[in-house]
């Protein structure tokens, strides 16, 4: 019995150790990990994606939208505008807003944001009542689409710029607001121009025949 004993206390004591061993090494394992995921946390790449919140990815997704929008509608200015004024902001557009959405899509792969590929529902509906008008008629509602687009715009821009999360964001859409907000200055210029050009041309017809009525006998000697 005594010798049963004096095997067995060794035996529970080895198990004893391996025990032990097994536990020390599972919570290296343990703590290890915590190690890894905290230090990859801490990397710039994941504190850039953190830090873009739900609204900075909306942003950044309609942004995307609105600047291929912005493109295709500056195209067809150049193509279907009636008045050259018309084709230059056309051109304008094409320019500033491809430059700007080169910009945005290097902004949304840093930030862990995936952009559409192509434009919303919306945005092309736009882009296709456009392409179904011409002439003058063409130049007013482009002229009247693009205003109310850039009043939106600068608005959403601003509060991006003063609210994002993300810095990169924010930047973004502090740099494209003064952009915009000389669009919108060419548009509403054009706008103006359009409605003098129209006031004055009903003010001539106007002074024309009152002149008439107000002297028959020049009227009547001309006839």
């Amino acid at each position: 019995m005594q010798a049963i004993r004096f095997f067995v206390m060794p035996c529970i004591g080895l198990l004893a150790m391996l025990a032990f061993g097994q536990q020390n090494q599972d919570q290296s394992k343990q703590s290890d990990s915590t190690r890894a995921a905290e230090s990859q946390s801490d990397s710039p790449s994941a504190q850039r994606h953190s830090s873009t919140a739900t609204s900075d990815s909306e942003f950044l997704k309609k942004a995307a939208s609105s600047g291929m929008m912005e493109v295709e509608l500056g195209q067809l200015a150049e193509q279907k505008g009636f008045s050259d004024r018309v084709k230059r902001i056309g051109q304008r557009l094409v320019r500033d807003h491809s430059k700007a959405n080169d910009k945005l899509k290097k902004v949304a792969a840093s930030a862990g944001v995936t952009l559409p590929s192509e434009m919303d529902a919306q945005h092309k509906e736009h882009v296709d009542h456009l392409q179904g008008l011409s002439g003058a008629e063409f130049d007013k509602a482009f002229l009247e689409m693009q205003a109310e687009h850039h009043r939106e715009d600068i608005a959403e821009f601003n509060n991006a710029a003063k609210t994002g999360q993300n810095a990169d964001v924010r930047q973004f859409a502090s740099k494209t607001v003064p952009v915009l907000e000389k669009h919108l200055r060419m548009i509403e210029g054009g706008q103006g121009a359009a409605a003098r050009e129209e006031t004055t041309g009903s003010s001539e017809s106007g002074s024309a025949g009152r002149s008439r009525e107000s002297n028959p006998d020049n009227t009547r000697n001309q006839q």
